[in-house]
C-alpha cells in the first residue's frame, strides 16, 4: 500500500514538473507573443527572424472561431463561438502549416485558449460562419446548450471565490468545466492542436475556473506529438493567466500544481521601478523574497495586452516611453527569474482598437523598413535591437547565477551573470553613472552590445577589463541608451593583447572600488535586516 502511494505521488510530481517544461531547443529561453498575427505571417517570422535570432517559442492569440463584433476590437478573439480553428488569423490548414514551419525553424508554438466562457449576445455570427445565441445558451457548432453552463449571475463580489468561478465575466456565459461534455470538448480541442505539433497552451482567465476542473481536463490531454521532435512521454507546457497582486480572493498559488503562472506582481514592480515611482534599488533580490512565485513557477513580461490598455494601470508601453520600456525589457532579459515573454503588439489610438486591418476588416501583414523594423501599423517589440542583443546575452550567460549586485540606493544598478556577462542601468534624470566596478569577466577589451556589434564596432563604447576583473564604466543621462552590457561573446578580437595596467589607472580604480564595496556592504546589511 505504501509503495503504491509512493509510486502515485512520484507520477504526480513528474507530471507537474513536465507541464512546466517549455520544450525549447537548446540555448533558447525566450517566448514572444505575436498578438493577432496571421498564421502565414507567423510562419514567415519563425523562418526569417525568430529561429535565426534564437527565440525559443511563439505564443499566439486564440485560434478558435470567435464572434464578429462591431468595430473589430482586440477582445473579440476572447469571445468564442465554436472550437473550430478559424479566425481572422487564418483557417485550420493554414494553422497546421504554420506550426510545422515554426517547428522546422526550431521555434515552439503555444496557443492561448479561452475555456472559461463563450461569446455573449443574442444574435452571434462567428468568423467561420457559425451562428449562436448567448441568451438561450445555444452554440450548435460546438454542441453546447444550457446544461453546459453555470446559472446566470454576474460577478459582484470579487472577494467571493465562488462568484468569481461560477458567475459571468461581464455578460459572457460561464461554462461549467465540471460537466463531462465540456471537459471532453475542451480536451478534444487541445488534443487536435497537439496532433498538429503545438508544444503547449496559455489558459486565458484561469482564475475564473476551478483548479480541480482544469486538472481533470489536462489529465485527459495527450502527450506531445513525437513527430515534432518532442521526447517520448513529453507533456504539454501549461501556462495559466492569473491576475493576482496578493490581495484577491483567488491565489495564483492554487494553479502552480498544474503548470507555470503569470506573475503580475513582477510586471507591476518592474514597470513602477523604471517609471521612477519606485527606485531601481527596489529590484534588489527580486523574486520570492518580494512575495513572488518561485522562479520555476513564473512567466514574466513587461506588459500584457489588457494591462497596457487600462488607463488605471501605469504599465510601461513602447509607444509612450521607448527609452524606459527598452530599459525594462533589457532588465527582464538579464535578470534570472521566470520565463520571459516579449509582448509584440501594434499601434492603437483607443483602448479597444484591434490589430491593423483594411476596410473589410482583414488583418494587414507587417511590413519592414531598411533596418528590419515593422511598419504598416505593427510595433514588433521583439525586433528591437536591444531585445535581439539581450537574447544573445542570455545565450552567453546561460543558467549562471546573479552576482556582484551594486547600486547607489536609488536609480543606478549593476550586476553580473556568473563570469560571462555584466549589465548596468542609469535611470537618474540627470548626471551620469561613472564608476570603477568589478565586472566578473576575464581581462580584455569588450564592446557595449547596445551601441555596437561584432560586425561593426566603430563608434561603440569599449570597456577595458584589467587583470583584477575591474573596469571603468560611464553612462550619461543624455545617452541614447542609459545602459551598458557586455559578455564573453562581445570581446574585441585581439583584446587579450590589450592591457591597461598603468599605475595611475590601477590606483584610481582601487580607490573607487573601496568606496563602492563599502556602499554594497551597507545595502546588503540593510536588505538582510
Amino acid at each position: 500500500m505504501v509503495a503504491t502511494c509512493f509510486i502515485a505521488l512520484s507520477f504526480i510530481l513528474i507530471t507537474v514538473f513536465a507541464q512546466k517544461t517549455p520544450h525549447f531547443y537548446e540555448d533558447r529561453s525566450v517566448l514572444v507573443s505575436l498578438l493577432d498575427w496571421k498564421f502565414n505571417d507567423i510562419a514567415n517570422e519563425c523562418e526569417n527572424f525568430l529561429g535565426p535570432n534564437g527565440y525559443g517559442g511563439v505564443q499566439i492569440s486564440p485560434v478558435t472561431e470567435n464572434a464578429i463584433l462591431e468595430g473589430r476590437p482586440w477582445y473579440e478573439r476572447y469571445q468564442p463561438v465554436s472550437y473550430n480553428i478559424i479566425t481572422r488569423s487564418g483557417n485550420e490548414k493554414q494553422f497546421k502549416d504554420m506550426v510545422q514551419r515554426c517547428n522546422d525553424a526550431k521555434v515552439r508554438v503555444y496557443v492561448e485558449l479561452v475555456l472559461n466562457h463563450m461569446a455573449a449576445g443574442e444574435e452571434i455570427f462567428g468568423t467561420g460562419g457559425s451562428k449562436a445565441n448567448g441568451e438561450i445558451l445555444m452554440y450548435p457548432a460546438v454542441k453546447f446548450n444550457a446544461s453546459d453552463f453555470h446559472k446566470k449571475c454576474q460577478i459582484e463580489d470579487f472577494a467571493n471565490p465562488e462568484q468569481i468561478r461560477n458567475c459571468r465575466i461581464r455578460e459572457s456565459p460561464d461554462l461549467n468545466q465540471g460537466q463531462p461534455f465540456v471537459q471532453n470538448s475542451q480536451m478534444e480541442l487541445m488534443n487536435k492542436l497537439i496532433e498538429y505539433g503545438v508544444a503547449g497552451f496559455l489558459i486565458s482567465a484561469a482564475e475564473y475556473m476551478e483548479p480541480a476542473h482544469l486538472k481533470e481536463i489536462i489529465s485527459k490531454v495527450s502527450n506531445l506529438n513525437e513527430n515534432f521532435d518532442f521526447p517520448e512521454g513529453s507533456r504539454p507546457f501549461m501556462m495559466f493567466e492569473v491576475i493576482d497582486y496578493g490581495n484577491g480572493a483567488v491565489s495564483r498559488n492554487e494553479y502552480t500544481e498544474l503548470g507555470v503562472v503569470t506573475e503580475y506582481r513582477y510586471t507591476r514592480d518592474v514597470s513602477n521601478a523604471f517609471q521612477t515611482d519606485r527606485s531601481l534599488h527596489s529590484l534588489l533580490g527580486l523574486g520570492p523574497k518580494h512575495g513572488y512565485l518561485p522562479s520555476e513557477d513564473a512567466v514574466v513580461f513587461v506588459h500584457a495586452i489588457d494591462g497596457k490598455r487600462a488607463e488605471s494601470h501605469k504599465i510601461l508601453d513602447f509607444n509612450e516611453n521607448q527609452l524606459k520600456y527598452q530599459m525594462a525589457m533589457a532588465f527582464m532579459l538579464a535578470y534570472p527569474y521566470g520565463i520571459p515573454t516579449i509582448i509584440s503588439s501594434y499601434k492603437f489610438d483607443s483602448p479597444n482598437q484591434g490589430p491593423p486591418a483594411d476596410d473589410q476588416g482583414d488583418i494587414l501583414s507587417p511590413e519592414f523598413n531598411a533596418e528590419g523594423q515593422c511598419t504598416n501599423g505593427w510595433t514588433c517589440e521583439h525586433r528591437l535591437p536591444i531585445v535581439q542583443n539581450m537574447i544573445k546575452f542570455r545565450k552567453m550567460v546561460g543558467n549562471s547565477n546573479l552576482n556582484n549586485w551594486a547600486d547607489n540606493g536609488k536609480n543606478q544598478i549593476a550586476f553580473c551573470r556568473g563570469k560571462d556577462g555584466f549589465i548596468a542601468f542609469h535611470n537618474e534624470p540627470n548626471g551620469s553613472f561613472k564608476t570603477s566596478i568589478p565586472v566578473c569577466l576575464p581581462e580584455g577589451v569588450y564592446y557595449d552590445i547596445f551601441t555596437s556589434n561584432m560586425e561593426d564596432i566603430e563608434g561603440a563604447k569599449l570597456i577595458i577589463v584589467n587583470d583584477s576583473k575591474k573596469a571603468k564604466i560611464e553612462i550619461k543621462s543624455e545617452d541614447d541608451y542609459r545602459m551598458i552590457a557586455f559578455h564573453t561573446g562581445s570581446r574585441v578580437n585581439g583584446a587579450t593583447d590589450f592591457k591597461k595596467s598603468s599605475a595611475e589607472f590601477n590606483e584610481e580604480i582601487e580607490e573607487e572600488l573601496e568606496e563602492l564595496e563599502e556602499l554594497i556592504k551597507e545595502i546588503e546589511d540593510e536588505y538582510s535586516e
